[in-house]
């Protein structure tokens, strides 16, 4: 195979797993599974988060206290771009746009929904065993909205949750089929 070909195929081999690494970063945040959180990062990685600026841990911790106030939180990152200046380093920037929505303060059932926009600044470099995680973020705020809304979901629609109780987990751990007692069964558990 021809040098360039090499390139193009490891290219898309390590965007491939940079994007993997990243859809998976937007899950666990969205589902507050902090440990997988921190699988995303290197032990010894920097994020420049808006005004949290530190290592991995402190970001959860950072991440734990904001996402406490919140009920709904989706991650969209897309437009996934990685220059490779060499074989151990991927430049990655990212689109996302945030939707998190806090939780219920008062009678009326008004809530405050945030939408972020911004971008992921991202060095990506492989742990030992050659797994793509990041090693420093900047995000990159676009725009920050915030509104006054009222959740219209049907009582009777599936509710997402933001911990073990979403259908998610039943769906990973058991491979439930939605039609199925085994669903109904899983879907009860804590």
């Amino acid at each position: 195979m021809p040098r360039d070909d090499q390139f193009e195929q490891s290219r898309v081999q390590v965007t491939m797993a940079v994007t993997d690494c990243l859809h998976r970063y937007a899950r666990a945040v969205d589902r507050c599974d902090w440990d997988s959180v921190r699988a995303c990062y290197h032990d010894n990685a920097f994020d420049h988060h808006g005004a949290y600026r530190g290592g991995v841990d402190g970001l959860i911790e950072d991440m734990k206290v904001r996402h406490a106030q919140l009920d709904s939180s989706v991650h969209f990152i897309t437009n996934v771009l990685v220059d490779l200046p060499d074989p151990g380093v991927a430049l990655v920037e990212s689109y996302c746009l945030c939707y998190l929505r806090r939780r219920e303060q008062e009678a009326s059932g008004m809530q405050q929904l945030t939408t972020v926009k911004c971008r992921y600044l991202d060095k990506f470099t492989p742990d030992a065993v050659g797994r793509w995680r990041i090693a420093s973020r900047m995000v990159v705020f676009d725009e920050l909205c915030v509104d006054e809304i009222r959740d219209s979901r049907p009582p009777a629609a599936t509710r997402s949750e933001r911990d073990r109780k979403d259908p998610l987990w039943v769906f990973l751990d058991r491979g439930a089929d939605w039609n199925s007692a085994d669903y109904a069964a899983g879907s009860k558990r804590q």
